[in-house]
């Protein structure tokens, strides 16, 4: 458990980076028109303030990927290489 939670960035919430891309994404999406919940949006502002990449399984970033963050979707219809 430890080499798991060690091998991941410990992004705070209270960096100025992440502040200032949570403002940055909140406003684009508003001017668009376009909505992404809260949670949502602080995983994108974490991920933009450290140049992460967003693993996800929904299309709840599709409006700003390649924008402000890279995701990549992850497609539970297609079973993973070499399953049976």
């Amino acid at each position: 458990m430890d080499f798991i939670l060690n091998y991941f960035e410990w992004v705070n919430f209270d960096r100025e980076p992440v502040l200032r891309d949570y403002a940055l994404i909140d406003a684009y999406t508003r001017k668009e028109g376009k909505s992404l919940q809260k949670n949502d949006l602080w995983i994108a502002a974490s991920a933009q303030s450290i140049g992460a990449r967003i693993l996800t399984t929904d299309r709840d970033f599709d409006f700003i990927h390649g924008l402000f963050v890279r995701r990549e979707l992850i497609d539970l219809t297609v079973p993973p290489a070499g399953s049976p």
